[in-house]
């Protein structure tokens, strides 16, 4: 029997088709749905409609059940709402329906939001939300490689950042019709091809954020009238040709299809498709990124002389551009100005320029040379880091300050005049310049900073001045002079200053000095000899390193901490070997010498014979890594060896008379052939024999009991272990048990 109903306080309807039936649903003002089955109703009666319909428009909603469908949701239960989370790989197919009410245990929920990349990298072509969604959120659509159609809610306020982030395939979409706010980068990389050609907001938009179009394919934008623009919302915006604006709006006017500030004072936005670009007379400014992201189209601009103030970024990234007309009235060249102009090649800096910002030229590839004008007071960080064919540069003498890395990885860079007033050569000034030749240093300079010519191969030439009083830490690391002659000026050497300096056949250290610091000298490999100061008190033990040719070094009478004897550093009494030259060939080390200090011995490829006394107690760490030395016998006086002490040394013979106890990873990656372990090693690992892939006998202490499996799994040259008669040695110790001579005794 069918009923006859009567519904009161009536939102809104809706048919509700199924497989085998049809429904109808009433949404009433309380929140509440109420579900008919058609087949099985007479007659409905409405009663106390109200004048409105609620905000969310109902018509075609969909209600599925949770269990089948592709998405995954959160449930609030107590207010019966939904938010989609994310996707079932195994159900979504190209096309993607947020249904409005999703059922879950037999209860309605209401589907109110998308949450934060819910949909991520989800393989659809097309998505219809549904009227009840309200909020999405960031990045919900982002990585989506096939999505080509989204049509939004009609109700839904805010797209919000970077909505479609890398979701390059989208042409076609239709806004909310009350839609109040774009977010940063929201419609970002949306790909038209060709079929759109341009977008009108909705009327309704009250602000757009930076980058909120970036790179999107439209020719042709239409702002709503009162819509508050931040940031630059069209950077990268190369096909777009114009940007238009209501003639009666309140903030915004056009120009050449230009956007601009309401009087036309400052041009805020060049579309990115434009080649050329007319200026009113009344134009004073250029905003940040006013030019910026044209990386096709604008080859060459000639900007008017009412124009006294450029934005930061202005033509950032303008791939094409190549000649530019600044005018006289700039005084300012802002940060990143022509930021990777990779073509621009011709530009004639205004007379009275006094600042080049930070970054203002970098990348700019096409670059050979550029006149800075005798006005300009500063040069910022970078300015001209990264200018693949500039050749040579006059910096002149108006110039007081030089911003760090300012010319740091300029490939072709070869000659440099410095300004003479310059009293501080900033860090990584040049940086990696590895065709520097000549550098005209300034005649005041005091400091030069850290990694100021590191990476300088083809300086042949030094030239400190004497007013220098401080040379920062790799400041000259791998430059190519020969002869290195520290001023008396001089007090402070950091550290690897010098470093790297492999055609270095003399160096010259003054009195002023103090401290040889980490490294300092290291790698000089030319260098046979060197003199150190008796105003030295301060040596660091790798002061000298990998100066394979070092054979003596010297110590000035009248040191009071450190003398020297056949060429060999000691402290003053003569406990501890300070410094050894890595050139030398036998070394007998003084009854008087207690220590073998870290790193000593670190590094040394000719050293064939060297003969530890039984006054020493102590080998420091690394004291002998990566060297390469005939024979090694360690007395049984030494109690401890540092860690890493023989990693990566080549030894062809290694005896431990006693019972020395070993650091952590000492035989790491050694490449010693012989080895006689101490009385300190009870056990041995899988690890204990890493890498020792030159071992082919090895002597144990009774102490060790057994060989475990997997002892010398990586010990490819092994032929003879010597153990105790007790040792037990597992077959599967070896790599090649059948070729092993086991010796016992």
């Amino acid at each position: 029997m069918k009923k006859k109903i009567i519904l009161a306080g009536l939102v809104a309807t809706g048919l509700l088709a199924t497989a085998s039936q049809t429904k109808m649903f009433v949404y009433n003002s309380d929140g509440t749905k109420s579900v008919f089955d058609v087949n099985k109703v007479d007659s409905v009666c409405f009663a106390n409609i109200p004048d409105s319909i609620p905000e969310e428009n109902l018509d075609g909603c969909q209600t599925v059940k949770l269990a089948d469908s592709e998405l995954t949701f959160s449930f609030n239960e107590d207010a019966q709402t939904a938010e989609v989370t994310g996707f079932d790989k195994s159900k979504v197919g190209a096309d993607l329906v947020i249904p409005c009410f999703v059922e879950k245990d037999g209860k309605e929920y209401k589907v109110k939001s998308i949450a934060k990349a819910a949909l991520q990298q989800a393989p659809v072509v097309s998505i219809v939300i549904g009227n009840t969604v309200s909020s999405i959120g960031d990045y919900a659509f982002s990585y989506m490689k096939k999505l080509e159609k989204v049509v939004f809610p009609t109700n839904l306020e805010v797209l919000p950042n970077s909505l479609f982030l890398q979701t390059n395939n989208l042409y076609d979409i239709t806004l909310p019709e009350k839609l109040k706010k774009i977010e940063h980068g929201a419609l970002q990389v949306i790909n038209i091809k060709g079929k759109a050609k341009k977008l009108v907001l909705p009327s309704t938009v009250e602000k757009i954020e930076d980058q909120a179009f970036g790179s999107t394919g439209y020719e042709e934008i239409v702002i709503p009238k009162g819509c508050v623009i931040e940031g630059e919302p069209f950077y990268g915006c190369s096909s777009l040709l114009k940007i238009a604006v209501d003639a009666e709006d309140p903030n915004y006017s056009n120009y050449d299809d230009c956007l601009y500030n309401k009087d036309q004072t400052v041009l805020i936005c060049c579309p990115g498709g434009k080649s050329s670009v007319k200026f009113p007379s009344t134009v004073k400014e250029v905003a940040q990124y006013g030019f910026a992201g044209n990386t096709d189209s604008l080859k060459s601009i000639e900007l008017p002389n009412t124009i006294t103030k450029l934005g930061d970024y202005v033509f950032g990234i303008c791939y094409s551009l190549e000649s530019v007309v600044l005018p006289e009235s700039i005084t300012e060249l802002p940060t990143r100005a022509f930021h990777s102009c990779y073509r621009l090649k011709d530009i004639t800096l205004p007379a009275k320029l006094k600042t080049i910002g930070d970054e203002a030229f970098v990348g700019v590839d096409s670059l050979t040379n550029i006149s800075i004008p005798n006005t300009v007071e500063s040069i910022g960080y970078k300015a001209f880091a990264s200018c693949e064919k500039l050749d040579s540069i006059t910096i002149p003498n108006s110039v007081k300050t030089l911003g760090t890395e300012v010319f740091a990885s300029c490939p072709s860079l070869r000659y440099v005049a410095l300004p003479e007033d310059l009293e501080t050569i900033p860090g990584k000034a040049f940086f990696s310049c590895k065709k520097l030749e000549t550098v005209v240093m300034p005649k005041k300079v005091k400091v030069i900073s850290t990694w100021a010519f590191q990476t300088c191969q083809s300086l042949k030439k030094i030239d400190i001045p004497n007013t220098v009083t401080t040379i920062g830490e790799s400041a000259f690391g791998s430059c190519a002079d020969s002869v290195i002659i520290i001023p008396n000026s001089v007090t402070s050497i950091g550290k690897s200053a010098f470093n790297g300096c492999d055609k270095v056949t003399r160096i010259e250290i003054p009195t002023s000095v103090t401290s040889l610091p980490y490294r300092v000298f290291a790698g000089c490999r030319a260098l046979e000899s060197v003199v150190i100061p008796s105003s030295v008190i301060s040596i660091d033990g790798t002061a000298f390193s990998g100066c394979d040719a070092l054979k003596k070094i010297d110590i000035e009478d009248g040191n009071p901490k450190y003398k020297s004897e056949g060429g060999i550093v000691y402290n003053s009494d003569m406990t501890t070997i300070v410094l050894c030259p890595s050139g030398i060939d036998t070394v007998v080390i003084p009854e008087t010498v207690t220590a073998i200090g870290n790193s000593l011995f670190s590094g040394f490829k000719k050293l064939k014979s060297l003969s530890i006394p039984k006054s020493v107690t102590t080998i420091g760490s690394e004291a002998f890594s990566s060297a390469t030395i005939d024979s090694l016998v360690i007395p049984a006086t030494v109690e401890s060896v540092g860690d890493k002490a023989f990693s990566n040394a080549r030894i062809s013979t290694l005896i431990f008379e006693g019972d020395t106890k070993l650091g952590k990873e000492v035989f790491y990656m050694s490449g010693i052939t012989n080895l006689t372990l101490p009385g300190s090693v009870t056990e041995v690992s899988e690890t204990f024999f890493a890498g020792f892939n030159s071992l082919e006998n090895v002597t144990f202490p009774s102490s060790v009991t057994s060989i475990p499996d997997n002892t010398f799994r990586n010990c490819w040259n092994l032929k003879k272990i010597t153990v105790s008669e007790d040792c037990e040695v597992s077959d599967k110790a070896f790599a090649m048990p059948e070729m092993i001579e086991i010796v016992r005794y």
